[in-house]
C-alpha cells in the first residue's frame, strides 16, 4: 500500500467534495482558495495582533539575548552566554534579523510570528491535504491558525516555534516521498529533520518517529540507498555546528545534561491534559480523540506517519518530568489534523442516522456551519486572549495553567536602565526577572531561589551563597519583588519580604494595575492596587545598626523561614567582627614624610601587575588557572609580550578584557575562584586576557615606585561592588548607605554631610588638593541646579570616580572648592615642588579597561 491516492480512495472523497459545491455556483478552486486565504487572514491577525502588548518573557529575553550576543553585541554579549542549553538556529536567523533592524523585540517576535507560525499552518494544511484530502486539509488549518495554544505561542521568540515548523517540514517531504518513491523528498526529510535538531534537540525525537513509520508501514523497502546516505550526510553537516560546541566545551555541555536529567519535576504529570483542555479547546480535543481512535482502528498508511508522530513525541512529554507549556507545539498540528478527520468521521456518522443529511449538498452546508462556529469559538478566545491574557470562553473546569506573563517587566527594566548607574545589582525571587532585566536594562542581578547545589541548578545561573552578607556589604543595592515569581513560590517571596523588612528597604519604582485594570508605574504604590514588581531600595549595612528594623519580628521571620526549604543562603551567622590590631612605633621616621601621593587606578589586579614581583604574594605556580570550573584542564600565565606575538587581542593589550561586575561575579563563582576564563568566553572576549600579567619590561614604572616605596601585596577591593562604593570607601571610608552608581545615590550624595578624608585635612590644617583629570566633564551649575539627576541626561563618570564633585558643598565652599584641579596642574605642581601635603589623583586614563594598559 502506498500513500497514492488510489491507496485512500481519494477519487471518490474529491467526486464527493465536488458534488458538495452546492449547485456548481462556484468552482471548486476558487472556493478553495477563498477559504484558504480566510484562513490566512486569519492567521496573520491573530500573530501580530497587539504583539507588542507584553514584553519579552524570560525564555525570549535569552533567546533574545543570545542573537544579539552572536553577532557581537558588546552590551548583551557580558550578559547572554552563547552555549547554553540549545542550539542556535533561531538566535541566528533573529540575530541577523537585528543587524539590520537593530535590536528589538518586536521584529524578535515578528519574524517567529510570520515566518514560522504562519509557516506551521500552511504545512499543517499542506500535510493534511497530502494524507487525508483538501477538505481535511483546510479543516486542520483553520484550526491551527485559531487554537489559543498555537496563537500564544507562535507569537513568542522560542525555540519550540521552529522546531515544530521543521518537522512538519519534514513529515511533508516523507508523505510526498512515500507517493511518489522520489528519493529527493527523502533528502528533504533528512535536511528538515537537521534543522528541527538545529531548532531543539527534541526535534531529534523525529527520527524514531519516521523509523517506526517505515518499519510499520513497510515504506522502507522502497527507499532508495543513495538518497538514505546522501539525507543522512545532509543531516549530519546541519547539526554538526551543535554537536561540536558540545565537544568543544564537555564540561559545560555535560553540567547542562546533567541539569536536565536531575532536575525535579515541575508540574504534575496531567499537566499537558490540562493544557490541552483549557488552549487546544474542549471541542476540538475531543474530535482529535476521535479522529485518533479512528486511525488506530483503520490503520492506512497515512494513519500511521499520524500516529507515529503523535505518539513517540506525547510518550515522551508526558514521561519527561519537565514540563514546560511551550513543549506541546510540536503535536498541535497533529492534533489539528486528527481534529479534522473526526469531525469528517462526526458528519458521516450523522449523514447516515440524520435524513436531512442524506442529502450531499445539505451535508456540505452542516460540515461548513459546523467548521465555522468552532473556528469562530477558537477565534475569539485566541484574540481575546492576545488582547488581554484571558480568553472569554473558559473550559467548562478550570485547570489552573500557569502561562507566563510578565506584564510591566520591559516597564521595569526601562525604569533601570534610565535610573540606576550600569554597576547596580539586583535581588529577584527567581531568575526569570533576571534574564529580562539583563535584556531590557542591561544590569546584572541575582536570584534568592537559585541552588548553591550544581546538580540543583541551571548551570546559567549563578547562586547567591549568602544573601545577608551581600545585603550588608552593599554588593547587592536593590531589592525587586515580582507577582509571577512570588505566585510560583511563596516561600522565596516571603524571604525576599523577610529581607527588605531587615535592611529598612524603601520603595524605589513600582509597577502595578490600578482599579480600571490598566497597568501604571510610578515611584508610589497606591493603595489599592495590585502589585506587579516592586523595587525596594535597601541600605545596607548591619541590620543591627538600622532604626527600622524591629529585631524581634525579624527573628520570628527567621523561625518561619526556618520551617521552609533548605536555604540556598548558606550561613546566615552574624559575621566575625574584625579584631582591632595596634601598633607600637619602632622608631619614629614620619618627619621624613614630605607628600603622600595617592593615585587612583581601577579594575586590574595586583597579581596583574605585580604577580612576580620578588617576594611578593603573588604567583609562582604554572598551569594553576582552570579552564572552566570544575576543569582538571589548567592554564599557565601568560605575559603580556606573549600575548603581543601571538596576536591573542588586537589591539595590543587587554582593550577586549571585561571590566563588568557581572564577569566579576561569574570569576568569583561563589568564592570558587575557578571561572575568571569561562566569564571572559562567555562574553565574547579572549578567554586568556585574565591571566595576563606584567613584569619590570612591561609595567617598569609601577616596579620602579614598589622598588623605591613600600608595596602592599595583600590588598583588596573595600567591597566586591561597582566604582562608587569603593571610591566613598577610600575617600571616606564607608558609603554611608549609598547605593552604587545611581541617580539616588547623586541625590543622597548632594546633601551628604559625611567626613571625608578631605574635611579632616582641612580641619588639621594639612594642605591637600584633589587632581581630577577628567574634572572639565563636571559642569559646576549643572551639579548645585541637580540637572545630573534628570534621568534623561546621561551621569558622567567623575561623578562615581571622584564622588566629591557630587557634593554641593565642595562647590559652595571656597576653602574646599579651591583645593579641586585638573591633571595639568599636578605635574605643574610635582615638577615645580609645589605639591600638597596630601594629594589624590584620579588620572584621565586609569588603565579602566577598555583602556590600553600601554597607555596607562
Amino acid at each position: 500500500m502506498s500513500l497514492s491516492a488510489p491507496a485512500l480512495g481519494r477519487p471518490r472523497a474529491a467526486a464527493a467534495w465536488r458534488s458538495r459545491v452546492v449547485d456548481g455556483a462556484l468552482p471548486l478552486s476558487l472556493l478553495l482558495v477563498g477559504c484558504a486565504a480566510a484562513v490566512l487572514v486569519a492567521t496573520v491577525a491573530l500573530r501580530v495582533y497587539a504583539l507588542d502588548r507584553v514584553g519579552l518573557n524570560s525564555d525570549e529575553a535569552v533567546y533574545s539575548g543570545q542573537a544579539a550576543a552572536l553577532f557581537g553585541d558588546s552590551t548583551l554579549s557580558q550578559f547572554f552566554s552563547l552555549f547554553r542549553a540549545h542550539p542556535l538556529l533561531l538566535q541566528l536567523l533573529v540575530g541577523a534579523l537585528f543587524q539590520f533592524v537593530g535590536v528589538s523585540d518586536l521584529s524578535a517576535r515578528l519574524l517567529v510570528a510570520l515566518g514560522f507560525g504562519m509557516g506551521s499552518v500552511i504545512l499543517t494544511g499542506l500535510l493534511a491535504k497530502e494524507l487525508y484530502g483538501p477538505r481535511v486539509g483546510l479543516v486542520a488549518a483553520a484550526i491551527l491558525a485559531t487554537m489559543p495554544y498555537h496563537v500564544v505561542v507562535s507569537r513568542q521568540v522560542l525555540v519550540d516555534v521552529p522546531m515544530a515548523f521543521f518537522v512538519l517540514l519534514a513529515l511533508l517531504a516523507v508523505a510526498k516521498g512515500s507517493k511518489t518513491r522520489s528519493g529527493a523528498w527523502l533528502v528533504v526529510a533528512w535536511a528538515a529533520t537537521g534543522a528541527a535538531v538545529l531548532s531543539k534537540e527534541t526535534g531529534v525525537l523525529i527520527l524514531p518517529a519516521l523509523g517506526l513509520f517505515f518499519y510499520w508501514s513497510g515504506r522502507w523497502r522502497y527507499q532508495s540507498r543513495r538518497a538514505m546516505l546522501l539525507g543522512f550526510a545532509l543531516f549530519a553537516m546541519i547539526v554538526a555546528p551543535f554537536v561540536l560546541t558540545r565537544l568543544i566545551s564537555p564540561l559545560n555541555a555535560s553540567s547542562f545534561v546533567l541539569w536536565q536529567f536531575a532536575r525535579p519535576p515541575n508540574n504534575d504529570p496531567d499537566y499537558f491534559i490540562r493544557v490541552l483542555w483549557e488552549y487546544a479547546s474542549l471541542p476540538v480535543l475531543a474530535a482529535s480523540i476521535a479522529g485518533a481512535v479512528l486511525m488506530a482502528r483503520r490503520r492506512r498508511v497515512t494513519d500511521m506517519l499520524t500516529l507515529c508522530w503523535l505518539g513517540v513525541f506525547l510518550l515522551f512529554f508526558m514521561s519527561w518530568p519537565t514540563k514546560l507549556f511551550p513543549y506541546l507545539m510540536v503535536v498541535a498540528p497533529g492534533i489539528a489534523i486528527c481534529a479534522a478527520v473526526g469531525l469528517e468521521q462526526v458528519l458521516k456518522r450523522l449523514a447516515r442516522t440524520l435524513p436531512a443529511l442524506k442529502d450531499p449538498g445539505a451535508q456540505a452546508t452542516a460540515f461548513a456551519a459546523g467548521v465555522a462556529l468552532l473556528v469562530l469559538y477558537l477565534g475569539s478566545n485566541s484574540l481575546s486572549l492576545v488582547s488581554s491574557g484571558h480568553q472569554v470562553h473558559s473550559a467548562p473546569l478550570d485547570m489552573k495553567v500557569e502561562v507566563q506573563d510578565f506584564a510591566g517587566a520591559r516597564e521595569f527594566s526601562h525604569w533601570v536602565r534610565s535610573n540606576t548607574s550600569p554597576d547596580a545589582r539586583f535581588l529577584t525571587i527567581g531568575p526569570s526577572l533576571g534574564n529580562i532585566l539583563r535584556f531590557y536594562g542591561q544590569r546584572d542581578s541575582v536570584a534568592l531561589s537559585v541552588s548553591p547545589n550544581p546538580e540543583r541548578r541551571n548551570p546559567a545561573y549563578l547562586p547567591l551563597p549568602n544573601p545577608d552578607l551581600a545585603l550588608r556589604s552593599s554588593s547587592v543595592h536593590y531589592v525587586v519583588w515580582d507577582a509571577y515569581s512570588a505566585a510560583r513560590s511563596t516561600f522565596y517571596s516571603d524571604r525576599l519580604s523577610h529581607y527588605v523588612a531587615k535592611y529598612n528597604g524603601s520603595v524605589a519604582h513600582a509597577v502595578y494595575v490600578d482599579d480600571q485594570g490598566a497597568l501604571q508605574q510610578g515611584s508610589v504604590l497606591p493603595a489599592g492596587a495590585e502589585p506587579r514588581i516592586v523595587v525596594y531600595d535597601v541600605v545596607g549595612g548591619d541590620p543591627l545598626d538600622n532604626p527600622g528594623v524591629n529585631l524581634a519580628e525579624s527573628e520570628a521571620d527567621d523561625e518561619v523561614l526556618a520551617r521552609g526549604p533548605q536555604p540556598i543562603g548558606g550561613d546566615q551567622s552574624e559575621p566575625a567582627v574584625d579584631q582591632q590590631v595596634s601598633f607600637e612605633p619602632g622608631n619614629d621616621q614620619s618627619e621624613r614624610i614630605d607628600n603622600i601621593v595617592v593615585i587612583i587606578q581601577q579594575n586590574h589586579t595586583f597579581d596583574s601587575y605585580f604577580g612576580t614581583y620578588p617576594g611578593a604574594n603573588g604567583f609562582d605556580e604554572v598551569n594553576n588557572f582552570p579552564l572552566l570550573p570544575q576543569s582538571r584542564e589548567r592554564l599557565s600565565p601568560i605575559l603580556f609580550n606573549e600575548v603581543l606575538a601571538r596576536r591573542m587581542a588586537p589591539p595590543p593589550g587587554d582593550e577586549q578584557l571585561s571590566n563588568s561586575s557581572a564577569a566579576a561575579r561569574a570569576a568569583y563563582n561563589a568564592g570558587t575562584m575557578d571561572g575568571f576564563l569561562r566569564a571572559q568566553a562567555n562574553r565574547g572576549f579572549p578567554a586568556e586576557l585574565p591571566v595576563v600579567y606584567h613584569n619590570r619590561a612591561t609595567a617598569g614604572g609601577l616596579w620602579s615606585v614598589a622598588d623605591q616605596f613600600v608595596l602592599f601585596d595583600n590588598y583588596f577591593s573595600s567591597t566586591f561592588g561597582g566604582s562608587l562604593t569603593n571610591l566613598l570607601y577610600l575617600v571616606a571610608g564607608d558609603p554611608h548607605g549609598v547605593a552604587p552608581g545611581t541617580k539616588d545615590a547623586l541625590a543622597k550624595l548632594a546633601t551628604a554631610d559625611f567626613e571625608t578624608v578631605f574635611d579632616q585635612l582641612q580641619d588639621a590644617g594639612v594642605s591637600w588638593k584633589f587632581y581630577i583629570g577628567p574634572i572639565d566633564e563636571i559642569e559646576g551649575e549643572a551639579v548645585l541646579g541637580g540637572d545630573y539627576l534628570d534621568p534623561s541626561i546621561a551621569t558622567p563618570s567623575p561623578l562615581y570616580w571622584a564622588p566629591i564633585l557630587a557634593m554641593d558643598r565642595f562647590w559652595l565652599n571656597p576653602a574646599l572648592h579651591e583645593n579641586l584641579a585638573g591633571q595639568e596642574q599636578f605635574y605643574a605642581d610635582a615638577s615645580s615642588g609645589g605639591l600638597p601635603s596630601v594629594s589624590f589623583v584620579l588620572p584621565t586614563l586609569t588603565d579602566h579597561p577598555l583602556t590600553n594598559t600601554k597607555v596607562g
